[in-house]
């Protein structure tokens, strides 16, 4: 218990503390903690980055795919319709005859 009050008495001194606060291994400790927090946010706005440019390859590549199906589809109607009518046109039936 006498460590408590001590200690107390200690850490609530604002001399002691500067002092704390401007020594080298306090210093060397901050530094420390800074460079990892600063090391980890780059490193996760990096991934964030690259996860954005590989969902927007990922949509463009889905929008290509998936606009070359419909346009797939609409070729296959347009042969599958009967040969007089392609495109909304007709042909006359007497081609042959003048």
């Amino acid at each position: 218990m006498p460590w408590r009050r001590f200690f107390g008495a200690f850490m609530n001194d604002p001399r002691i503390i500067q002092k704390l606060a401007d020594s080298w291994p306090m210093r060397r400790a901050a530094k420390s903690a800074v460079s990892m927090y600063l090391r980890g946010k780059n490193h996760f706005k990096d991934a964030v980055d690259q996860s954005k440019m590989k969902s927007g390859a990922n949509t463009s590549i889905g929008r290509f795919t998936s606009t070359f199906s419909e346009e797939v589809k609409k070729g296959m109607k347009d042969v599958s319709k009967p040969q007089g009518t392609i495109k909304g046109t007709r042909t006359s039936k007497r081609q042959g005859k003048r």
